[in-house]
């Protein structure tokens, strides 16, 4: 878990210009050429939610 904090405190760095952005396909694995990185990062933070709801399902 603590190896995670560092890369999401980048996220609070990111600029508007940054964030706007369109990465190009295959650049990273939710990137379609289409959506911005806002979009990207949203995307990866739902998938990630739905990963721990399943594990919280599992152990409980």
């Amino acid at each position: 878990m603590s190896a995670g904090k560092a890369p999401i405190g980048l996220l609070a760095d990111l600029t508007d210009e940054q964030l706007a952005s369109v990465p190009g396909t295959g650049s990273i694995r939710f990137s379609d050429g289409r959506r911005t990185l806002e979009q990207v990062i949203e995307a990866v933070i739902a998938h990630q939610a739905t990963h721990l709801n399943m594990l919280r399902r599992a152990v409980s």
